[in-house]
């Protein structure tokens, strides 16, 4: 994949007003920038230069402080934000001091009419209304091969509402406290906004405005991985591993009677602009493909990690993503329940069923093609082998705090491959190594 060219020039419509002087687009060290974060940062940009150009210079200030400025904080945000939400949802405890303090940042909420008119011109029409962005990744380049237009080209990725799952996991596991209390205080000053005036209730222009500011929260958090990517040649290595995936599906899949691109195409026609879920890849009539931005974050992702963690990270969502809509073998479901019956595989929930499918392609891919067995020196993982680490990894993107069933997905699996027990040694018969398994479609061994 060839690396993305520079975008800080890039207009986010005909319409877009130059952003006042000092209010420069926010680019990388080496004055690149991707295309994402020259919309974002364009955009956050022109909400100041509004607010100046109309005299609400208090705006500009406030948005600062609460964290969009990508530097600077309020003291004591989390002090503040439970005395917004004290005054204007419980009404209990109100001191004269508090009402000030919360009447003074209402205030400035609500000389933000003017701006939000002003700014709400400047998202890009072609943006569909549940994405901030649909980022193009492949603009220069041509795959090697033509045979499977539809499946060799990660196209695009969709930057959405930063409450995806990986986005919640970072917030609630990775963030530094100040910056998390700079979010919370933003998010409820938010909320705040049509309280303050019905202007900014959800339905109209100004809205979409609104929620197009506040889209642009994750920003500040994803740019480092998103210059590490280009620095370290990581487009290229994502690519590949879509590629390598999505073959391995497809070859594997015809095997079985299923023409897996048809599928995929039919599945996913009517649905192109409709939110992503955070488990969820989209390929377009035109070959184009879809996935989260939070699938090229740690620990989905990482530009300067043993490939192995990308294959069982990256590629294995893609991979479980590829047959989404395509009916799997009640037999070989029937399989999978019995040997964790904690799950529910049918219908809707058959996401952990195309995890197991997944694992056990991408495994074999794996295997065949990789010399596995080496130690990787990783800190807090010096012992573990390479083929360990796919597992490390799939187990890592399956997983999450506030799901009980998250383990249950990750030991389905696991349990399924025997590649697991021969990669951890376990003990023939034991829970990780049963003496029989559910190879698709229902091929126990």
């Amino acid at each position: 994949m060839a690396r993305r060219a520079s975008t800080t020039a890039v207009p986010l419509n005909s319409t877009r007003t130059t952003a006042s002087q000092g209010q420069e687009l926010l680019v990388t060290s080496d004055h690149r920038t991707t295309r994402s974060s020259a919309k974002a940062a364009a955009l956050y940009n022109e909400c100041l230069a509004a607010s100046m150009k109309h005299r609400v210079d208090a705006l500009a200030v406030f948005l600062r402080d609460v964290g969009l400025g990508f530097s600077n904080r309020v003291k004591r945000p989390v002090e503040l934000a439970i005395k917004i939400d004290l005054y204007y949802n419980l009404k209990e405890n109100v001191t004269d001091k508090i009402v000030h303090d919360v009447d003074f940042i209402t205030h400035q909420i609500m000389s933000t009419e003017e701006s939000v008119l002003a700014v709400s011109a400047v998202i890009p029409d072609e943006d569909p209304d549940r994405f901030y962005a649909i980022v193009p990744l492949l603009a220069h380049s041509r795959p090697p091969m033509s045979s499977s237009k539809r499946l060799n080209n990660l196209g695009e990725v969709a930057v959405g509402h930063p409450a995806v799952l990986a986005y919640q996991d970072f917030l609630l596991f990775e963030i530094e406290a100040s910056d998390l209390a700079a979010y919370i205080t933003w998010e409820l000053v938010r909320s705040l906004g049509p309280l303050a005036d019905q202007r900014l209730s959800y339905g109209t222009s100004e809205a979409s405005c609104f929620e197009a500011v506040y889209r642009l929260m994750p920003y500040p958090s994803v740019l480092p991985y998103m210059e590490k990517l280009d620095s370290y040649s990581g487009w290229e290595e994502a690519e590949l591993i879509f590629r390598d995936v999505s073959e391995a599906m497809v070859s594997f899949m015809k095997k079985q009677g299923i023409r897996l691109r048809t599928t995929i195409q039919c599945s996913l026609h009517d649905v192109l602009f409709t939110q992503l879920n955070p488990r969820c890849a989209q390929v377009t009539q035109d070959g184009e493909s879809r996935v989260p931005l939070t699938w090229l974050l740690p620990p989905r992702f990482g530009s300067d990690v043993p490939p192995l963690l990308n294959y069982g990270g990256f590629g294995l969502e893609l991979a479980a993503a590829l047959p989404r809509g395509v009916p799997l073998t009640a037999s070989w479901l029937e399989c999978l329940e019995r040997l964790e019956p904690r799950l529910a595989l049918r219908g809707e929930n058959d996401a952990p069923a195309r995890l197991a499918l997944a694992t056990e392609v991408v495994g074999a891919f794996v295997d065949r093609h990789f010399k596995v067995g080496r130690r990787i020196a990783l800190p807090g993982l010096e012992e573990a082998t390479e083929d360990m680490l796919f597992f490390v990894s799939a187990c890592a993107g399956m997983c999450s705090r506030s799901d009980p069933e998250a383990s249950y997905r990750c030991n389905l699996a696991a349990r399924n491959s025997p590649l697991f027990a021969q990669a951890f040694n376990c003990t023939e018969g034991s829970y990780m190594n049963p003496p029989k398994r559910c190879s698709y479609a229902n091929h126990t061994r």
